[in-house]
């Protein structure tokens, strides 16, 4: 797991907690809904967040964003020797 905190600046004040994660940190909408289907969690000031649009953020918030660790569908098998064809 992974755990990262945001303090919501002046400018971002009444912005919802989907649209701040989107414009302002790059979240793209598959993470978020990854988020929204308990996959990670998310909390304003210790309290969790469950609706992602309809929370609204305010000037010192703290929004803290748990991310779930993706493990990989393939793993590369270093066995396997690919030749060169051009370089």
């Amino acid at each position: 797991m992974r755990t990262i905190t945001y303090t919501v600046e002046g400018r971002y004040s009444g912005c919802s907690v989907s649209a701040y994660l989107k414009n302002c940190h790059g979240y793209s909408r598959r993470a978020l809904s990854r988020l929204k289907q308990g996959r990670g969690s998310l909390a304003v000031n210790g309290t969790p967040v469950t609706r992602l649009v309809s929370t609204l953020l305010y000037t010192g918030d703290r929004l803290t964003v748990t991310l779930e660790e993706v493990m990989p569908r393939f793993v590369p098998n270093p066995a396997l020797a690919a030749p060169v064809l051009y370089e």
